[in-house]
Order: structure tokens, then C-alpha cells, then sequence
């Protein structure tokens, strides 16, 4: 009996070691790179946008002409520049439906008495300016943005100005300019 077992250990540990040594050991394969190239071309981008572009004031009676008016436009002006930039407002010369201003002073004053601002937290330096033929910078040092939307408040805070006006309706064209610094 001795040697049965004898030889069932020597069987096991012959077929164990066979097992073993015929097992080959697999090392990890070296990881292997290549690369790509990527290539980004950035072009100038302005993208301006007004809406919403009448601005209608209305003087129907004497306390009309005594109380500020405002007209609002949320939204109005809505941007997108890759570089810094400015805002210019500038206008047309005051213009009756019918004839002409008797006095081109006066009507200058009248341009004059509409102011246009920026309400809320806008991107740059903001001013309140009077409207004029020469324009002046509404926004100035506006970051590069994907979108700025600005509202824009006119307002005649004093209509002194046009009554010395005749009674007519009185157009003026108002152009915004944003230049990219």
C-alpha cells in the first residue's frame, strides 16, 4: 500500500509540475501611441443684430409735455464679437413728415433732448449719450462674447426743447455702429 501512494504522489506532483512548466508566462504588450494633429482656424467673427426698431415717443397733451418719458426695448441690441469692442449711436437730423425745420437749432435740440442708455449689467463701459448727427459711444471696451444682449432705454427727460416746435411728426433715422477694436 505504501507503494501505491508512493507512486499516486509521485503521479500528482509529475503532473503538476507538467502543468506548471507547461504554462508560458505572457507579458503585457508595450502600449503603442500615434498621434493626430488638430487644426483651429479663427477668422474675425462680428454678428449684430437690432431688434424691435421703432422707438415711438407721443406728446397728446400739455402733461404729456410736463412728465419724462421712456420707452424701453429689452433685447434691443444683441452681439457677437470674437475681439473687444464699441458701440456708436449716432442720428439723422430731425425731420418733419411735412417741410422743413424753420430752425435747424431747434431741431437739433430736440435730437438732442432724447438720451439712449444701457439698463442692467452690460458687457463694457456704458454711457447715457444724447442722440446728435455726430454720434457719440453708447458702449466702449465690451469683452469678446458669444452673445451680448443689451436693452436700451431713450428717454426725453425734458421736452423744453421741442415745443419750441410746431406741432408735426418728427422722424429721425438712428444707426448703431459696432466696431471691433
Amino acid at each position: 500500500m505504501y507503494n501505491i501512494m508512493k507512486k499516486n504522489l509521485l503521479l500528482a506532483l509529475f503532473t503538476i509540475a507538467a502543468i506548471c512548466v507547461g504554462q508560458k508566462a505572457q507579458a503585457q504588450v508595450a502600449p503603442k501611441t500615434n498621434t493626430a494633429n488638430l487644426s483651429i482656424t479663427l477668422d474675425d467673427a462680428l454678428s449684430f443684430v437690432l431688434a424691435d426698431q421703432a422707438v415711438t415717443f407721443t406728446y397728446p397733451d400739455a402733461d404729456a409735455y410736463a412728465t419724462s418719458q421712456q420707452v424701453t426695448k429689452l433685447g434691443h441690441l444683441t452681439i457677437v464679437s470674437n475681439r473687444k469692442y464699441d458701440i456708436n449711436v449716432k442720428a439723422s437730423a430731425l425731420a418733419p413728415s411735412t417741410g422743413t425745420i424753420s430752425s435747424p437749432t431747434d431741431g437739433v435740440a430736440a435730437l438732442a433732448s432724447v438720451k439712449v442708455s444701457v439698463l442692467g449689467t452690460p458687457n463694457g463701459t456704458v454711457a447715457e449719450v444724447p442722440l446728435s448727427v455726430a454720434g457719440s459711444n453708447l458702449v466702449t471696451n465690451a469683452t469678446a462674447t458669444t452673445t451680448s444682449a443689451y436693452d436700451i432705454k431713450y428717454e426725453i427727460a425734458n421736452a423744453g426743447a421741442l415745443v419750441k416746435l410746431p406741432a408735426e411728426t418728427y422722424s429721425s433715422v438712428i444707426t448703431y455702429t459696432v466696431t471691433q477694436q
